[in-house]
C-alpha cells in the first residue's frame, strides 16, 4: 500500500489524449509494472504514463517498446 491518498495513472496516447486510472490499494512498484505491462501490449498506443499520489506526480515512465513512442518523446 502507498500509506494514505492512493494513485492515479495518467497515460499519455500518441494521438495526444489522456487516460486516467485510479488504483486504490497499489504500491509504486506494483503500478510501475503495470504501466511496463500496458506498454508491452498496446503497440505504441501510449507514449508515457505518470503516476500520482493525490496531486503530486511522483513518477514518470516513458513507452521503450515502440519506436514510434520513442520518436515522440525525443521531439
Amino acid at each position: 500500500m502507498t500509506g494514505g491518498q492512493p494513485l492515479t495513472l495518467h497515460f499519455h496516447r500518441n494521438d495526444d489524449r489522456r487516460e486516467k486510472v485510479p488504483l486504490t490499494h497499489c504500491t509504486v512498484a506494483e503500478a510501475e509494472d503495470a504501466i511496463k505491462r500496458l506498454f508491452s501490449i498496446s503497440d505504441g498506443l501510449y507514449t508515457k504514463a505518470e503516476i500520482y499520489q493525490g496531486n503530486e506526480l511522483v513518477e514518470t515512465v516513458a513507452n521503450t517498446w515502440s519506436v514510434r513512442a520513442v520518436s515522440i518523446l525525443v521531439q
